[in-house]
């Protein structure tokens, strides 16, 4: 009923983004039927659901956090009293060797201790983009603010092609489609994000007890120009028991509500209040809340 994915941005799933997949479809009251690293197959209240599995690399691809470390503590050696500000423009890998960088630092402090007035340096070979800049000299030095490599957009282009890929090879005889993303160890996508790809630009956001916002269809949105796309469950969490999920439901589908993952979920509320808010109500317009801002814990038996 379905193809597997071929996008390079995500593999065609694993047996544990699929073991978590099964967790939460019966989770979400589905009866599981068939399960594939990349699929999983079941029966809701509604018909046939079909759940694609994408497992992508985490943390967006931003570089190996012991590399990221190592490389702050080295510059902060080398810069002695001078406190200082980087910004790594590349992913580091885990087997970068940081001492060329260490040596220039410690070059260019020589030289600030001299009355040097230049307070911006930037270091390039074919390991590493970085540029750094001295802010004040205490005594205790040290890095004031560290930048990772800004990727989020990339990655999002990444995951929003993955995602209508895998909705697309989904047989019509396969019923509506539950996407099941997962990442290891984490995803680190900034919610609005998310909530862009997800549902667009909104009209109108209101934050009170929690989150609410609503929206008009626009077509960039994937729950608009996928519209068999009944869900989205971002899964996380490294190899082990334990791990995380959050749903997101598309207000437009017809059957929105009949496969309802328990915990933190976005899904669609009255737009009642954004109508008051735009003195409008267009009949296309839908509007969305969190139960819960926080991903909802769970565990493989």
């Amino acid at each position: 009923m379905a193809s597997k994915p071929r996008s390079s941005d995500a593999s065609k799933g694993s047996a544990i983004a699929a073991e978590r997949a099964v967790v939460l479809a019966r989770g979400a009251g589905l009866e599981v039927r068939e399960t594939e690293d990349w699929r999983v197959t079941a029966v809701g209240p509604s018909g046939a659901v079909t759940l694609p599995v994408l497992a992508f690399r985490g943390p967006d691809r931003a570089g190996e956090p012991k590399s990221l470390a190592r490389l702050a503590d080295r510059i902060a050696s080398s810069l002695g009293e001078w406190r200082f500000s980087m910004h790594v423009e590349r992913p580091l890998q885990a087997d970068v060797d940081v001492e060329p960088i260490a040596r220039a630092a410690l070059l260019w402090r020589m030289a600030l201790d001299k009355g040097e007035k230049r307070r911006h340096a930037r270091y390039s070979d074919d390991d590493a983009d970085i540029d750094l800049s001295v802010t004040e000299r205490k005594g205790s030095g040290g890095m004031h603010v560290g930048l990772g490599p800004l990727v989020t957009a990339e990655r999002l282009v990444g995951v929003y092609a993955a995602c209508r890929e895998a909705v697309r090879g989904v047989a019509p005889a396969g019923g509506d489609v539950v996407l099941v993303l997962h990442a290891d160890p984490a995803w680190s996508l900034p919610r609005g994000y998310v909530l862009d790809m997800l549902y667009g630009t909104p009209e109108c956001v209101v934050v009170d007890d929690g989150w609410r916002a609503a929206y008009r269809p626009q077509t960039s949105a994937l729950f608009v120009c996928e519209p068999r796309l009944l869900a989205v469950w971002f899964v996380a969490g490294p190899e082990g028991p334990g791990f995380h999920a959050t749903a997101f439901e598309n207000p437009w589908h017809p059957r929105t509500g009949s496969v309802t993952l328990p915990g933190g979920r976005c899904a669609a509320t009255d737009p009642a209040f954004a109508a008051s808010l735009l003195r409008t109500r267009p009949p296309d317009l839908r509007a969305v809340a969190f139960s819960s801002l926080a991903p909802t814990p769970w565990s493989t038996p």
